[in-house]
C-alpha cells in the first residue's frame, strides 16, 4: 500500500467486504497494523513502514500471520476522498496506488 503525492488527510482499506477505520496518510507501523487487525477476517499483521520520501510518498508493506493470508488479493482502497493532494508549488504526483 503507498500514499503517492499526498500531503494530508486519510483513507478507508477494504478486505473482503469489511473496511477499517481511518488510516492518517502518514500513520505509522503500530496505527496501520490496528486497523487492519480490527477487521474480523484479517487476524494478526506486521506492518512495516519505508521512510517518507517527498517524491513518493509513504509505503507500507503488510505480512499477514494469520486468516488473511491466502486472500491477500482482497485487501484493496476502499475510500481515497479524504487524501489531500500535494499543492500547485509541489512536484510530487497526485497519483495514489493500493
Amino acid at each position: 500500500m503507498a500514499t503517492l503525492g499526498t500531503r494530508g488527510g486519510s483513507f478507508v482499506l477494504g478486505f473482503g467486504l469489511d473496511t477499517t477505520g481511518s488510516i492518517p496518510f502518514d500513520a505509522d507501523a503500530e496505527t496501520f497494523a490496528e486497523r487492519l487487525e480490527a477487521l474480523e477476517t484479517v487476524g494478526a499483521v506486521a506492518v512495516t513502514v519505508a521512510d517518507p520520501n517527498t517524491l513518493a510518498g509513504r509505503s507500507w508493506t503488510v505480512t499477514f500471520l494469520e486468516n488473511g493470508g491466502a486472500n491477500i488479493g482482497l485487501l484493496y482502497a476502499a475510500d481515497t476522498s479524504a487524501l489531500l493532494p500535494g499543492g500547485d508549488d509541489d512536484d510530487r504526483s497526485e497519483e495514489r496506488r493500493v
